[in-house]
């Protein structure tokens, strides 16, 4: 009878340690996929933040005027970027989703009115602000004003990208917010 009960208490303490160690292994999948989502959220933003600077810095270069339109989700300005001597129009627009259970958007870029190009999806917060010379920021910009379009000198970008897939509810997400001051402005 003491046998019995040595097996069956056994039994039971072998299968909570199985369930503890199956419930640990269920927790540290999900942080690991939590982690690498993070990582690939901050790496994505790293790459959108890079071409975003290399455009922005080249701001009105050998080009006059520099913006042809500029609100708070979409910018279109220009500049040599490629420096061939001639003014390439470049293009920035964030496109919402069309369906509202998808809480993204994407931003794409263009050149020259060449097909866009997708350069961050995930994105949840897009604005752009814009400063004149003295630092102030310009409010009630009309988007093809020239006058008000000719007074901006600098811009604050401002950018919140979150992964697009999650195993539950969290999400991995990553802000990136920079001023700029183009020299060529």
């Amino acid at each position: 009878m003491t046998a019995l009960y040595d097996v069956t208490v056994s039994t039971l303490i072998a299968g909570f340690i199985i369930l503890t160690i199956v419930a640990l292994n269920g927790v540290i999948s999900d942080a690991a996929f939590e982690t690498t989502t993070s990582v690939a959220v901050q790496e994505d933003i790293s790459d959108v933040a890079r071409i975003i600077e290399y455009d922005f810095y080249k701001i009105g270069y050998k080009a006059d005027p520099a913006f042809l339109y500029a609100d708070s989700e979409a910018v279109k300005f220009r500049s040599d970027i490629d420096r061939d001597g001639t003014a390439d129009v470049i293009a920035y627009l964030l496109e919402s989703p069309a369906s509202e259970a998808v809480a993204y958007a994407q931003l794409f870029r263009s050149v020259n009115g060449s097909p866009r190009e997708l350069i961050g999806t995930g994105i949840v917060e897009f604005k752009l602000q814009y400063f004149n010379a003295l630092g102030t920021q310009l409010t009630g910009l009309s988007p093809t004003d020239s006058s008000k379009l000719a007074s901006i000198r600098s811009m604050k970008i401002q950018i919140m990208l979150q992964s697009i897939i999650s195993p539950d509810t969290v999400y991995g997400a990553s802000y990136w917010e920079k001023y700029i001051s183009p020299k060529n402005l």
